[in-house]
């Protein structure tokens, strides 16, 4: 599990869905939710998680995604398994994990100190702790 330290900068809400964005230093990310723990509220601290398995990496982007949280993040780690491969990368401070599969770190030729971004839908993150 990966962990993201961020502050609440914006709750939208129509009926039980919510959209809530994030500020981590300097990035935004967004997360969208069925529930929402009444106590997070605009300017609540707190850590977001996300599955290793549900970020994806991309050199560069060429046109516009669906994909709410494209973060740019730098390359610290691969190691490559027989079918899959762990790449960790640094976002804000934090050493993140994404697993793909071995073909595509291949394909990509993925090195280390490379910038990527890391692609990862707003269902996909949750919130781990209210600080």
């Amino acid at each position: 599990m990966n962990y993201i330290r961020a502050r609440v900068s914006n709750i939208q809400n129509s009926g039980a869905l919510h959209l809530v964005d994030f500020i981590a230093e300097f990035q935004t990310i967004q997360m969208m939710s069925l529930e929402l723990n009444k106590k997070v509220q605009i300017d609540s601290e707190l850590i977001l998680a996300v599955k290793s398995t549900n970020i994806a990496l991309s050199r560069d982007i060429s046109s516009t995604l669906s994909i709410s949280n494209q973060l740019q993040v730098k390359i610290k780690d691969i190691s490559h398994g027989e079918l899959l491969s762990s790449v960790k990368f640094e976002f804000v401070g934090s050493l993140m994990e994404s697993i793909i599969t071995k073909e595509s770190a291949l394909k990509m030729d993925i090195k280390i100190d490379e910038t990527f971004i890391a692609l990862i839908g707003a269902n996909e993150i949750s919130i781990s702790e209210l600080l």
